[in-house]
């Protein structure tokens, strides 16, 4: 496990919800159900029903989401995503970008306030990486808290603010502009070169981003 999933994992221990920070002994957290609404995580190999429109419908039950709006916001969404047609096609025959589009729309389906993204993008072409962040747009503009972590530098340039980590440490903090200008780097990928070259152990740096609403 490296230093951006032993980040992710913890995470939950801090319960991050726009300008406030509660830690996990608060007891404005104990309500199971108000954290569950809140923060939702993506991972495209958890999709557990064998059709594409089952998911929505499931995980929109399981959050408390009424039948009828259900209804309504899985037809959105599968029209949004480009899948309305294979609402009836095996999950597991799925194209992977496919997946992964699926796996976000069911993690964002109840409109939660933090949404975790490990790695969304892994092992898809360019074009397909360009077409999630448009879903990552789309839900930053309704409000959504995305927390992404990426490999790919180009991917920094597309969120609000970067955090860097040497030695599973935070390094750097700031905007993609802030940071090129600390750094007097061309592109992020220039940043994280001279970042890595401070990484005491024969492991590199790690990156994770986060994009959110202000």
């Amino acid at each position: 496990m490296n230093g951006v999933q032993t980040r992710l994992k913890c995470k939950p221990n801090v319960k991050r919800c726009k300008r406030f920070v509660f830690p996990s002994h608060s007891p404005l957290l104990h309500h199971n159900a108000l954290t569950a609404k809140a923060i939702s995580h993506f991972q495209a190999d958890h999709i557990l029903t064998r059709f594409v429109f089952p998911p929505l419908r499931l995980f929109g039950g399981i959050y408390g989401v009424n039948a009828r709006e259900i209804s309504k916001r899985t037809e959105e969404t599968l029209q949004r995503i480009g899948l309305y047609e294979e609402q009836h096609t095996l999950v597991r025959s799925l194209p992977l970008g496919w997946k992964q589009r699926l796996a976000f729309s069911v993690a964002i389906f109840h409109r939660p306030e933090l949404v975790f993204l490990d790695e969304p993008t892994g092992g898809v072409d360019p074009a397909t990486r360009r077409q999630f962040w448009e879903l990552i747009y789309q839900a930053a503009d309704q409000g959504i808290t995305i927390f992404v972590t990426t490999h790919y530098m180009d991917e920094a340039e597309y969120c609000d603010r970067i955090s860097m980590m040497v030695d599973g440490h935070i390094r750097a903090l700031d905007t993609p502009d802030g940071l090129k200008h600390r750094f007097d780097a061309r592109d992020m990928d220039e940043v994280f070169q001279k970042l890595a070259r401070e990484a005491q152990r024969g492991e590199h740096a790690f990156t994770h981003t986060q994009t959110e609403q202000p």
